[in-house]
């Protein structure tokens, strides 16, 4: 019970570190700002479904941008 409640709590906070740190990481060139956010997003997307869909979004957004960015053609969905 408190093993649950003490890993629940790290999960929480490791996952908020890491969003701050990926959203300064989108504007300094030596953090990898995305990666972070992906992390971020999936050890909170064990806590919470609004994480949860956030993450899921962005990780079928980015191929879609770097297809976009290629030239390539999209799915038509974004």
């Amino acid at each position: 019970m408190i093993l649950r409640s003490v890993l629940r709590v790290g999960r929480i906070v490791l996952g908020v570190a890491c969003l701050l740190v990926g959203v300064a990481g989108l504007f300094l060139p030596f953090i990898q700002g995305i990666l972070l956010l992906v992390i971020g997003l999936a050890l909170l997307g064990k806590e919470s479904e609004r994480a949860r869909r956030l993450s899921d979004w962005l990780r079928s957004y980015l191929p879609r941008r770097q297809a976009a960015k290629l030239g390539e053609p999209s799915d038509g969905l974004g």
